[in-house]
């Protein structure tokens, strides 16, 4: 993540990943099928903005990356 470029949004970015990665470390150490639940939860609403936001962007060229409108409800 480029946190200059990406703002709050990159901040908050960070601090989920960061937030994942500790889920799945303990999920790992413990089998804690709830803590991977947990981060199930939080990237499928993820992968779909991402893959939202690809399909944008191919669509309309390089130069236009406006984020799909209902992209705040997927996160």
């Amino acid at each position: 993540l480029d946190l200059k470029k990406g703002g709050e949004v990159a901040q908050r970015l960070e601090s989920l990943y960061q937030y994942m990665l500790s889920q799945l470390t303990l999920a790992n150490i413990k089998s804690d099928r709830k803590a991977l639940e947990t981060v199930i939860k939080i990237l499928s609403p993820l992968a779909e903005a991402w893959e939202q936001l690809f399909h944008a962007s191919t669509n309309t060229g390089e130069g236009d990356h406006q984020p799909p409108k209902n992209i705040a409800s997927k996160c």
